[in-house]
């Protein structure tokens, strides 16, 4: 059995031990407690936005001792933080944050508790991409069936086939209309150039057909080319 003093200096350092202990769960920073947990609920890691394009972050944390904020960052910047005066022990929030700068962005959220406990983060990787802006049609013919080029360059020929000699060359989204087809649809004839009484062929294979393919007639297509006759000796 410990002599009086001894006893006496036992149950002070048992007070001092339960003391800290106490301090390590409430204070920030001392490494007790639980710390919150955070999840982002959408948009899921990857997706692809365009330029300019409002982002919605939705996340929910929760936490014993009451969450009291959310906050969002993009690529190590605070964007937004929200509050939750009531501290409940589960907090969803909406967020926003406008797309405005092309590549590859890193969005993460952390939840603080009542303590001061701050969560480890929630992440997601979120795409910018350039807004291209579709190909239309607005100098055609109402109704008129017409195509956009796929290719990066694409001949336009005299007739529905390598063989024919080429009259020009169209660029990848030039939008033309469509005159007629070859038997097999294989070729397309259109209007070339544009806005003329022209005619030219493209191969269908890279050009996708907007309009009512349906009343694309087939057309007479011109003589094949006469072979050039190898030079005399």
């Amino acid at each position: 059995m410990l002599p009086p003093h001894y006893r006496g200096l036992a149950a002070v350092a048992i007070f001092l031990l339960l003391v800290a202990g106490i301090l390590a769960c409430e204070l920030p920073g001392l490494g007790g407690g639980p710390k919150p947990t955070v999840v982002i609920l959408s948009p899921a890691s990857g997706i692809q936005v365009k330029a300019g394009e409002t982002v919605v972050i939705q996340s929910r944390a929760t936490d014993v001792k009451g969450v009291t904020r959310i906050e969002l960052w993009v690529d190590g910047s605070l964007v937004r933080s929200d509050d939750n005066p009531q501290q409940q022990p589960t907090f969803g929030v909406t967020q926003e944050w406008t797309a405005a700068v092309l590549g590859s962005h890193s969005v993460t959220v952390r939840a603080y508790n009542a303590a001061g406990r701050v969560s480890d983060p929630a992440t997601v990787t979120i795409n910018v991409v350039e807004e291209v802006t579709a190909a239309t049609p607005a100098t055609l013919p109402p109704g008129a069936p017409w195509a956009a080029i796929t290719a990066e360059v694409l001949n336009v020929r005299r007739g529905p086939g390598t063989d024919y000699p080429v009259i020009g060359q169209l660029q990848q989204d030039d939008v033309v209309e469509i005159a007629g087809r070859n038997a097999d649809s294989s070729w397309l004839q259109i209007v070339y150039p544009t806005g003329t009484i022209g005619r030219g062929w493209i191969s269908a294979s890279y050009a996708q057909v907007r309009g009512p393919p349906a009343f694309i007639p087939v057309v007479e297509t011109p003589p094949p080319p006469t072979p050039t006759p190898a030079s005399s000796p």
